[in-house]
């Protein structure tokens, strides 16, 4: 157990949940590319591409979680 900002004790997560977390992630982030890609091809105007380009952000952003995620599965000591 650790001691939280506000001095509760809070339990350590556990190892797995992060990998869950960013396998979860992971395929958000890869479906939210492909459908950028797919909404990019047929973009013939700028609110179409400005769309595409805010679908692919947002897989930018599930991406950035995954990589969080497993980056803290890392650092988790067994219980």
């Amino acid at each position: 157990m650790t001691m939280g900002t506000n001095g509760q004790a809070n339990p350590r997560a556990r190892l797995h949940s992060s990998t869950r977390e960013a396998l979860i992630y992971g395929l958000a982030g890869m479906v939210f590319a492909l459908v950028s890609v797919m909404l990019l091809r047929r973009a013939d105007t700028w609110y179409l591409t400005l769309g595409a380009g805010l679908v692919a952000l947002a897989a930018v952003a599930f991406v950035a979680k995954a990589i969080i995620a497993l980056h803290t599965d890392d650092h988790a000591s067994p219980e």
